[in-house]
């Protein structure tokens, strides 16, 4: 695995999205690798497994039916099977109805203040990928939720250190925290972040440390 530091950091100044897990640059080189060969392989194997599940979306009659769909578990936090694959999906494919499949579920989640900005990456993933093509009024609810639910709310609600088997919850929380921060990180209409970002970065130094 190659990485740098920092790489990031133009497309966080420029407010470019996506970039929590890929970049416009690596967003293009996934349209041309599944053209063919392993890739195609891939995403047409997606394709059977997700389509449906759009179509599903699209039909449900409200919020309720729309999550229900996905929602597939609870491990402390909602969980919300293949949000984040339907997104790509949708930005891979330029697929109109899964990039919308995936708005209706991200904005339902906003909407009923659900607590699945805390299962990891789903959703950061999801908001990060479909950025530039959501409304304004979309991208400022669905913000204002991730701020308060996946970001202030989720540092104040961890409590002690667990060790051994236990020691995975605490991190899992934190990582949900990095994902939604730097989801949001450079928006307009998010406030400072800073003060969040020393109480992660302290709060992972010390949770790696015990985990």
């Amino acid at each position: 695995m190659n990485f740098a530091f920092a790489s990031a950091r133009p497309l966080y100044d420029e407010r470019v999205h996506p970039r929590v897990l890929i970049g416009p640059r690596e967003l293009a080189a996934i349209q041309r690798r599944v053209r063919s060969g392993r890739g195609r392989k891939i995403m047409d194997g997606l394709r059977v497994r997700l389509r449906p599940r759009v179509r599903e979306i699209l039909d449900a009659g409200d919020d309720a039916k729309a999550l229900a769909v996905l929602e597939g578990g609870y491990f402390g936090k909602t969980v919300f099977w293949n949000l984040d694959e339907i997104a790509m999906m949708g930005r891979i494919d330029e697929d109109e109805e899964a990039v919308e499949a995936a708005r209706r579920v991200l904005l339902a989640m906003a909407r009923a203040n659900s607590d699945a900005s805390g299962n990891t990456y789903h959703v950061p993933h999801t908001y990060d990928v479909l950025h530039d093509l959501l409304p304004e009024s979309d991208r400022a609810l669905v913000r204002n939720w991730l701020y308060e639910r996946g970001v202030r709310a989720l540092l104040s609600s961890l409590g002690r250190f667990y060790l051994g088997a236990g020691g995975n919850m605490n991190v899992c929380t934190l990582i949900s925290v990095l994902l939604n921060l730097l989801a949001l990180r450079g928006d307009a209409g998010v406030p400072d972040l800073k003060p969040e970002q020393d109480k992660l970065t302290d709060r992972l130094r010390r949770e790696a440390i015990q985990a």
